[in-house]
């Protein structure tokens, strides 16, 4: 199923909600490749693309909560890690496996996505746009 953006993912940082965009993009470039019964090297191809991005998209956050001082940077930071674990983990399956459950690797994206930027990344907003207003 695609998962279209809108506001309630947003957190109001533009960059970061930008950002986020471009997870859906992948997110939903995934769900269509499986739907199509995609093969092996597309699939990895993502895979690779999401473990490239994603390394980009959490040194922007990890930068951001650095230079404001965030509280809770170290466990959001380790969100990222076990993200990247589990997605570096599905790649390496894949190309262990010819009998993959693509699936699988779309419900986890999407799940720990929309997840963490409703909860980890929005509390983080809320308390840098505090800080910023002191």
């Amino acid at each position: 199923m695609i998962v279209e953006w809108n506001d309630t993912y947003s957190i109001g940082i533009s960059e970061i909600d930008e950002q986020h965009r471009h997870f859906f993009d992948l997110l939903n470039k995934s769900h269509l490749l499986i739907s199509n019964a995609c093969n092996q090297s597309e699939l990895s191809k993502l895979l690779d693309d999401l473990i490239d991005y994603s390394k980009y998209h959490f040194d922007t956050e990890n930068e951001l909560m650095t230079k404001h001082n965030y509280i809770n940077t170290s466990q959001h930071n380790l969100e990222h890690f076990i993200f990247t674990q589990k997605v570096l983990s599905y790649k390496k399956d894949l190309l262990k496996n010819d009998k993959y459950l693509s699936g699988e690797v779309f419900s986890f994206i999407k799940s720990w996505l929309i997840d963490h930027i409703i909860k980890t990344d929005l509390e983080m907003s809320k308390s840098i746009r505090f800080i910023k207003q002191i």
